[in-house]
């Protein structure tokens, strides 16, 4: 079994005995598509998905993983739209007043109005994203719908609870306790 592939489209193998043990697939921006996914296996997070350029063009597939022992934390963090949102409307508000003390009306507007409307989406847009950390670097994430009542998606709550199980069993203490005993 150990030669199969775990993510279908991708050279990823399975290792010898490893299983999935709950997986999430979300598209980046709806949440309802299977653009992304993440499963977890009884040995190593494995994240998948197609990168796009802008959230819309399709650029490749991308494949991380990573194995239990060395994820060091997980949880839900809340994410903003990415920085160049922030400084491209920054500098069209900038462009945008410096075009209208200039005398430029029209462009100066469409540039201003542009530069605000950035700046506020990037104020005012922020998803929740399931997050692992490795070596202290957000490196596994999926973006996340909560439920109108505030809690995480049942995929979700079922990955993180399997999650933190699994790695009680593998902590570093676990397995030096092991091997002392034995």
């Amino acid at each position: 079994m150990g030669g199969d592939v775990i993510v279908a489209g991708t050279g990823l193998k399975r290792l010898g005995g490893e299983a999935v043990l709950a997986s999430i697939r979300r598209d980046r921006l709806t949440g309802h598509l299977e653009d992304l996914g993440l499963h977890l296996t009884n040995r190593r997070l494995i994240q998948f998905g197609r990168d796009r350029i802008l959230w819309v063009f399709p650029s490749g597939r991308s494949v991380r993983s990573a194995l239990i022992e060395d994820v060091d934390s997980a949880g839900v963090r809340t994410k903003r739209l990415p920085t160049w949102v922030l400084v491209l409307g920054l500098l069209l508000v900038i462009g945008g007043i410096a075009a209208l003390a200039n005398g430029s009306g029209g462009a100066g507007a469409v540039g201003l109005i542009v530069g605000i409307a950035l700046t506020i989406l990037w104020l005012l847009i922020q998803t929740e994203a399931l997050v692992f950390s490795v070596h202290g670097t957000d490196l596994l994430a999926v973006t996340l719908l909560r439920k109108t009542s505030g809690q995480l998606p049942d995929d979700a709550s079922v990955l993180l609870a399997n999650y933190y199980d699994l790695k009680a069993t593998t902590s570093p203490t676990t397995l030096l306790a092991d091997a002392t005993v034995g």
